[in-house]
């Protein structure tokens, strides 16, 4: 995809000076400072990153134990533990962006569709605010 960029003459001259004591080009300055703009704020770069992520986030969410100490019980009358929610998981999912092929959970299991709802139902909200323009 070809998009264009405007820059002052003094940066647009610094950048030229840069990619030649590089030896590259600004098409490789520009890729390194967008990939380096995402990874700042946590948006995968490529499928493989957001793979990596999303294990992250499964590795992180993995040891599911009952609360130690006082027991609190949640609205519904159960005692509460610290299991991820893979409903919501896929939600966050979806909100960063990381693709419904990243599913951290066997598919054919109940985790792996609840972890598909939560991300289809922000997937296809966002796709519908596209579609409106908004």
């Amino acid at each position: 995809m070809r998009k264009l960029i405007a820059f002052d003459d003094d940066t647009f001259d610094k950048l030229t000076q840069l990619g030649r004591d590089r030896m590259g080009t600004i098409q490789e300055l520009a890729d390194e400072a967008f990939a380096d703009l995402l990874k700042k704020h946590g948006i995968p770069i490529d499928l493989k990153d957001a793979l990596r992520k999303s294990a992250r986030l499964s590795k992180t969410a993995a040891p599911s134990k009952e609360i130690k100490g006082p027991r609190s019980k949640n609205p519904e009358g159960g005692i509460m533990t610290t299991d991820p929610d893979p409903f919501e998981q896929g939600q966050r999912a979806a909100r960063e962006n990381i693709p419904a092929e990243a599913n951290p959970y066997q598919d054919g299991g109940e985790q792996h569709a609840l972890w598909a709802a939560g991300h289809e139902k922000v997937a296809s909200a966002a796709e519908a605010n596209e579609a409106e323009g908004t």
